[in-house]
């Protein structure tokens, strides 16, 4: 996808477009779910590679809408605490079935998997039908013919203005939530 679009000059890296989105699904499960409840962290871990290119758009999100996001930031701490370990066990749990399946191949459902299926989920894989309708969202520049952005052009993007969003979120279609 990067060679189609210019997602890393525009810090829409895979960690940063998935922490983005699992913000985004916390937001939209607690107004659901827990309307009068205000979630006050949304916890990754420390050291991650791709931090950086997540606060970047958090920090956007802030700039151009700090109504809807007054307590919606993340905050980064040690991998040693449990529940980062489970989301980290779940996670990869989650990705190697997925990798194996787009390969072609039904691997044998591991046990502590078949667990983690019967659970109410909504993992939400990015497909790339979905990563195009969400670059296309963002207004991230498609590469072309022409010249690749420039420092200051990199340096002067932003996502799509927020008078063209129209929730929070990009919009549901196909590939969500697989």
């Amino acid at each position: 996808m990067n060679q189609e679009y210019a997602l890393k000059e525009c810090h829409a890296t895979p960690y940063a477009i998935a922490a983005f989105s699992m913000i985004d699904k916390a937001v939209r499960w607690g107004g659901r779910m827990h309307p009068q409840d205000h979630l006050h962290e949304y916890v990754y871990e420390q050291g991650d590679t791709g931090a950086g290119d997540f606060l970047h758009f958090m920090n956007w999100l802030r700039e151009v809408a700090p109504e809807l996001t007054p307590n919606v930031y993340p905050v980064f701490k040690p991998k040693k605490l449990s529940p980062l370990q489970a989301a980290d066990f779940v996670t990869w749990e989650q990705r190697f079935f997925a990798c194996e399946h787009l390969r072609g191949r039904i691997p044998e459902v591991r046990e502590s998997f078949a667990i983690l299926m019967k659970l109410e989920k909504d993992w939400g894989v990015i497909d790339r039908p979905k990563l195009i309708e969400w670059c296309d969202w963002m207004e991230i520049p498609k590469r072309g013919a022409s010249a690749p952005l420039s420092q200051r052009e990199r340096a002067r993007w932003r996502p799509a203005p927020l008078s063209k969003i129209k929730r929070l979120s990009a919009p549901r279609g196909r590939g969500a939530g697989h």
